[in-house]
């Protein structure tokens, strides 16, 4: 067995400035077991009832760590973990060797067949290493190989895999064993390099990536086992800007030499003790509270808070089942009203039944909702004075407003009259009276159709605006089938995206063309935005029986097979027969 060595802090302080002063350029960690200990100042140990760690004699002096889950089922019950966090940063890495040995079984595993090791580096926040902390390593399980980060295990296959299977298969002793080295980004991700004897391999780079990108994607895993066929969607990108090193394993036994730690300045600032982290948390909590199984009861009911929600363009193209399939999807929703930004029908005609008919359509297609509509006109709607006629005939304002909950909402006409991008004298007085009637309300929402800011002519919304800087308000538009948002004046403007209107549906990533549907939660505070995608909306029943009948039936065999090999199904008492 190993032995624990106990270095005092004092001791540690100069080790650590030791290493940093007086090592090799850029070293900020150096570990070689040679000392036939492992310092507890330094490395965490969790050794489990069915776990081993045991030093190797290499001879002449030279010790190697090796790991073992020992011979009962996988527990994730041994690991060695520094106390020592790592600030990202100057190309901050960590390298070291590992092989297997062939003359030890563990629970009926012999290398390299199913030899399991994750590492090296791991979210800073526990004091316990396994494949859920990793935030930059690989995972060695034999014959399938993988780098991952952030908590995610065997979801992102080696591209490399063959060519470091063969290799991994010949790494039977320090003299050909595989040496691995992990840089962590600067800010995000991690490049993954092994070194064979022959040369550096680059097998994975994915230093400065967005920790957003691919979040919800198709699994990239070509992992062909259980594991990596479950694993969630999307490659998870590192982030924590502190990391610790350590390593654990999962089958057979594994082992470990020469750890270095460095980056390119080694400046004791990239060191940072995170000694107990758990222990003190644990005191903390005990002493905080008497323990119960919630939160706190703080609950979100003010009751000047309300819900609502915005719709986007129709027009361009109506898509009518995706606007149909938003009024679906709003009644499941259930906000207390619905808005609107304009552009509701095609318009653009001076044919009057035609356009009655076009706002038929519409009013026919949002008779379900079972909340209130707000209209709001756009271009589209009010192209001329005739489709103006129409609509107050229908409709009776193109302009107005209302207070709920003690909110104004101000609903206006940006083609009036029957012009683009522009405000009548007579609306722009009328909203300077409506202004002055309800200047104490605690927040005011603008809705309109076009942009009115973003236009370098004379279109009214400059008096508007001005008007509008002695309170608090928020503006929504439309018009260009594109989400955007601006940082105005201390306060947000939005133009929305589309609700069923011509769109390349290209995403939000590519160029904000999408359908989506705008919640709003009113606050004393302001409101809190959400965009829900129109496609990512689903009610209680998104999977189809006959096909979640058979994930049914495929699940419970593999619990009944995975059962069975960890020992723990049927459960005590519970006969075969009776499960």
């Amino acid at each position: 067995m190993f032995q624990i060595g106990n270095v005092t802090k004092r001791a540690l302080t100069i080790l650590i400035l030791a290493l940093v002063t007086r090592g090799q350029a850029g070293q900020l960690l150096v570990e070689t077991w040679d000392s036939k200990q492992i310092d507890s100042t330094i490395w965490n140990v969790v050794e489990g009832p069915h776990g081993k760690i045991e030093f190797d004699d290499l001879g002449g002096g030279d010790y190697a760590l090796a790991l073992s889950r020992g011979d009962k089922p996988p527990d994730w019950e041994v690991s060695v973990l520094s106390w020592l966090g790592f600030r990202r940063g100057e190309n901050l890495r960590v390298t070291f060797k590992v092989w297997g040995n062939k003359d030890r079984e563990s629970a009926g595993h012999v290398y390299p067949n199913a030899t399991t090791l994750t590492g090296p580096w791991h979210d800073s926040f526990f004091d316990q290493a396994s494949p859920i902390t990793i935030e930059a390593g690989i995972w060695l399980f034999w014959p399938d190989f993988s780098f991952d980060e952030n908590h995610a295990y065997a979801a992102r296959a080696l591209p490399d895999a063959e060519v470091f299977s063969v290799a991994w298969a010949k790494a039977l002793s320090k003299e050909s064993a595989l040496q691995i080295r992990v840089t962590l980004g600067d800010e995000t991700g991690a490049m993954f390099e092994w070194f064979d004897g022959m040369g550096w391999h680059t097998s994975i780079d994915t230093r400065g990536q967005s920790i957003t990108e691919g979040l919800y994607t198709a699994n990239n895993s070509n992992l062909d086992n259980e594991f990596g066929n479950a694993r969630a969607a999307g490659i998870n990108i590192g982030y924590n800007k502190i990391a610790k090193v350590g390593f654990a394993p999962y089958v057979g036994w594994i082992t470990i030499d020469d750890i270095v730690v460095e980056n390119d300045s080694a400046t004791k600032d990239a060191i940072v003790p995170l000694h107990n982290q758990a222990a003190e948390a644990d005191k903390r909590r005990k002493a905080t509270r008497t323990p119960v199984p919630w939160t706190h009861q703080n609950f979100k009911n003010d009751p000047n808070e309300f819900q609502f929600a915005i719709i986007g363009d129709l027009t361009g193209g109506l898509r009518r089942e995706a606007f149909l399939d938003a009024v679906r999807k709003l009644n499941l929703m259930v906000p207390e009203f619905v808005m609107s930004i304009g552009d509701l029908i095609e318009g653009m005609t001076w044919s009057r039944s035609f356009t009655h008919r076009q706002l038929d359509e519409f009013d026919e297609m949002i008779k379900d909702l079972e909340m209130p509509f707000y209209y709001v006109p756009g271009n589209h709607d009010l192209g001329n004075m005739m489709e103006n006629e129409v609509w107050k005939e229908r409709y009776g304002r193109d302009y107005y407003h209302f207070v709920y909950k003690d909110v104004l909402f101000l609903c206006l006409n940006s083609n009036d009259p029957y012009v683009s991008a522009r405000f009548s004298r007579e609306q722009i007085d009328w909203v300077e009276g409506v202004l002055e009637e309800n200047k104490d309300v605690r927040w005011t929402l603008v809705f309109m159709h076009d942009p009115m800011w973003v236009y370098d002519w004379r279109t009214g919304w400059e008096e508007i605006e001005a008007m509008l800087q002695e309170r608090k308000y928020t503006v929504y538009a439309g018009h260009f089938h594109h989400y955007i948002k601006f940082d105005r004046l201390g306060t947000q403007y939005y133009v929305l995206a589309s609700t069923g209107s011509s769109s390349t549906l290209a995403g939000v990533e590519v160029d904000g063309n999408f359908d989506h549907l705008v919640w709003i939660t009113m606050t004393d505070d302001g409101p809190i935005m959400v965009n829900y995608e129109l496609k990512g909306i689903y009610d209680d029943n998104p999977f189809n029986e006959k096909d979640a009948k058979e994930i049914l039936e495929s699940k419970r065999a593999s619990k009944q097979r995975g059962g069975e090999y960890y020992g723990t199904y049927p459960a005590p008492g519970l006969d075969k027969e009776d499960k």
